[in-house]
């Protein structure tokens, strides 16, 4: 259970992490943008 606590908090902080980056660079993804995509490759 402990471990699994563990594993559970690092990856939220590198989630955490990777978006405080990505917001730093301004580095947004427009919905529409990922639906266009996505209808265009089905």
């Amino acid at each position: 259970m402990e471990e699994e606590q563990v594993k559970l908090t690092v990856m939220i902080n590198i989630i955490n992490g990777w978006n405080r980056i990505a917001v730093g660079f301004g580095l947004y993804v427009d919905a529409a943008a990922i639906k266009a995509a996505r209808a265009s490759a089905a």
